[in-house]
């Protein structure tokens, strides 16, 4: 025999939810639009769009082509003064892949908002300059191996140089073989801004 109060052990439903069952209730769906982007935003972006995106940029190229001319010079002479410039070039190699690396981690935000296509193109730019970099310090070290056996070959210990035909074909290939290296690369990055030009 059932108790009497052994009703009283049994949950009712829930009155809300049999209402919400029984009407086809759904809960309403919030879509957050992202803010317009304010006169300020577009203009950084179209600036930034026309002096990247330009390959004769005079201010821009005049500075970047001295800084590159001047990473790309050999200073060393003797087998020591090499030995030396080998390791500081190097070291330099290390920290621009250090650089590459936090460039192509750079956070831009929304790359659908003004402010994130700014900052796309400044992350873009920097990683095509860094790598530039890292190309021409990797071709100087190579340079700086071949005047090393070169140097030991021709006896260049803590001296200048004994053999001047010797040394002065060394700079005048290294320099020609320097610039062939540097138009190259400079041609290529321009078929590249223009195929990103295009697509914009």
């Amino acid at each position: 025999m059932q108790s009497l109060d052994s009703s009283s052990t049994v949950i009712p439903p829930d009155q809300d939810n049999t209402v919400k069952i029984k009407h086809g209730y759904t809960p309403p769906i919030i879509i957050m639009l992202p803010e317009d982007p304010t006169p300020r935003e577009k203009w950084e972006y179209a600036v930034t769009l026309k002096c990247l995106g330009q390959n004769n940029f005079d201010v821009f190229t005049n500075v970047h082509n001295t800084r590159m001319a001047k990473m790309m010079a050999i200073k060393g002479n003797t087998v020591e003064e090499i030995q030396e410039e080998i390791k500081e070039t190097e070291k330099e190699i290390k920290d621009v892949q250090s650089d590459l690396e936090s460039a192509k981690n750079a956070d831009v935000g929304d790359q659908n908002s003004f402010k994130g296509k700014t900052k796309l193109l400044h992350k873009q730019h920097n990683i095509r300059l860094v790598t530039r970099e890292l190309d021409i310090l990797n071709v100087k070290l190579q340079r700086l191996q071949k005047r090393y056996k070169s140097a030991i070959l021709f006896g260049r210990h803590g001296s200048k140089v004994t053999d001047k035909k010797s040394e002065s074909n060394d700079d005048e290939d290294e320099e020609k073989e320097n610039d062939d290296d540097y138009q190259e690369r400079e041609g290529n990055d321009d078929e590249e801004e223009g195929e990103g030009d295009e697509e914009e």
